[in-house]
């Protein structure tokens, strides 16, 4: 050992497989947003903020800011990567061939599901948050998902009932309105702890479908 109380000789270098990784920007970027949602569903629009955001991904504050200008930006970021996501399943749902009638049933129907994935609950109470806030980027988020949801489900069913795989009892408008307050709803008594059971809820989207659709004879 030297007089500097450093040893001679040379101490093993930790290989690059032992040291931590850093995250790649995208990776940071996608942390912070799923460590948001939570925050933002607990505590609100007004009450999220980057303190809040940054101590519960595990990062500084100064972090957020290297990805997103403030918490209105990340909640934007948050509606906006739901909203591509929803329309690429409606997109991908209106698109299908065939026998309609018990796919309808069965994905509508797994909207109790809902119930049971604590992560498609945070993002449906998301949009729900979103209704109640007073600001022109978000209202145009909101507004845009609203007319792209209604117009995607409707031509769905359109194209279902115009091929004969479904009879629709009312206009697809009236049960696209239907389906998105009963999917609000769901996410509502998750979110609140409600115990309705699954049981309640299936029957309840089985008295939806047989008043909007129905197998032609």
């Amino acid at each position: 050992m030297s007089r500097s109380g450093v040893s001679s000789q040379s101490e093993p270098v930790p290989s690059a497989s032992s040291r931590p990784r850093r995250m790649r920007a995208a990776e940071r970027r996608q942390q912070i947003m799923r460590s948001s949602v939570r925050v933002f569903v607990e505590e609100g629009y007004g009450g999220a903020t980057t303190a809040k955001i940054a101590a519960a991904a595990g990062i500084t504050e100064p972090t957020i800011y290297l990805h997103f200008k403030n918490t209105k930006d990340l909640f934007v970021s948050l509606l906006d990567e739901t909203y591509v996501f929803m329309k690429m399943l409606l997109e991908a749902f209106r698109d299908q061939e065939g026998d309609l009638y018990e796919r309808y049933h069965k994905g509508i129907k797994s909207l109790s599901i809902v119930m049971e994935d604590r992560e498609s609950v945070n993002l449906a109470v998301l949009w729900i948050i979103a209704l109640t806030v007073n600001d022109p980027d978000v209202n145009s988020y909101v507004g845009r998902f609203d007319k792209t949801m209604m117009t995607l489900f409707s031509e769905s069913l359109q194209k279902a009932a115009e091929n004969k795989y479904i009879v629709l009892k009312h206009p697809p408008e009236v049960f696209c309105r239907i389906l998105i307050a009963m999917a609000n709803y769901i996410a509502i008594m998750a979110i609140t702890g409600s115990n309705i059971s699954r049981k309640q809820l299936d029957g309840v989207l089985d008295l939806i479908l047989s008043s909007a659709i129905e197998k032609p004879s």
